[in-house]
């Protein structure tokens, strides 16, 4: 657990017993990524970044983890199949999250 970043460490313990066997839907887990608001893919950069930092045994030193390439100053681009299976999922699941909460923002402001 890194202490560092709270959201990480509660995401990554939602799925400490994550298997194989659950399926990541490639196509809706992409669709849910790119209609993210500025700060949910930012804070997906964030996820990739601290699990790259705390989870992964195979550290390259490299700016972008994952085969992950700079598409503009500020964005990123990554093949998901690139990731380890429970940073899909920490993903996953966060992606459910700040949809929820883009959600209720929403519902807010039109009232």
């Amino acid at each position: 657990m890194s202490n560092v970043f709270p959201l990480y460490d509660m995401l990554i313990n939602q799925i400490k017993d994550c298997t194989y066997k659950e399926h990541i839907d490639y196509s809706q887990f992409t669709s849910r990524v790119n209609s993210l608001d500025k700060k949910g893919k930012e804070l997906v950069y964030a996820l990739i970044q601290s699990y790259w930092k705390h989870e992964d045994k195979q550290v390259m030193f490299t700016f972008i983890p994952y085969n992950g390439q700079k598409v503009s100053e500020n964005t990123f681009k990554w093949n998901i199949a690139n990731f380890p299976f429970k940073l899909q999922h920490v993903i996953k699941n966060f992606t459910i999250m700040h949809h929820v909460k883009m959600l209720n923002d929403t519902r807010k402001i039109k009232q």
